[in-house]
């Protein structure tokens, strides 16, 4: 079992390096700023509805890592939001059945929304002089982009998981 779980960690971890270069390079460029889906976001949904261990929240702190080293925000804002997002489908999964179309879209527009607040709220606590952009502006968007996105790398994920069962 330990295996299986090193095996889903490291997965997980490497997808999410090859979507945040994907999300900083590709997507960017093809989508507006405010339209581009939070990739690595749908990833801590998907670890947070389906397996529901403890060690999603290791997946989430490392994936929100990556996520400040790449952005050149002050460690630890993102680890904390994707943390947050992790806790709150974990303790969710057991009311909630997230493997149909409409709690995968409705709960990446709802994950969203909460990691930009999150994000907004200690960006304003911890760094000065930060210029703060309207919420809705820009969070409505982007919560609806991945939102739309969730069902489709969710049903990736789904794959993934199928063919690392097989090795």
């Amino acid at each position: 079992e330990y295996i299986i779980k090193m095996r889903i960690f490291l997965v997980y971890l490497f997808l999410g390096a090859i979507f945040l270069v994907l999300q900083s390079s590709v997507i960017a460029f093809i989508l507006p700023k405010y339209f581009q889906p939070d990739l690595l976001l749908i990833i801590v949904f998907f670890v947070g509805f389906k397996f529901a261990t403890w060690n999603g929240v290791l997946i989430a702190f490392c994936l929100g890592y990556l996520t400040d080293l790449f952005s050149g925000n002050t460690l630890g804002i993102s680890s904390f939001a994707l943390i947050t997002d992790y806790l709150i489908v974990y303790f969710m999964v057991k009311r909630i059945y997230f493997n149909s179309l409409y709690p995968q879209l409705l709960g990446g527009i709802i994950l969203e929304f909460i990691y930009i607040s999150l994000i907004f709220l200690l960006s304003a606590l911890f760094q000065e002089g930060t210029v703060v952009l309207s919420f809705t502006g820009m969070a409505i968007p982007r919560a609806v982009a991945t939102g739309i996105s969730a069902p489709f790398l969710i049903m990736f994920f789904n794959w993934i998981e199928s063919v690392i069962g097989e090795v």
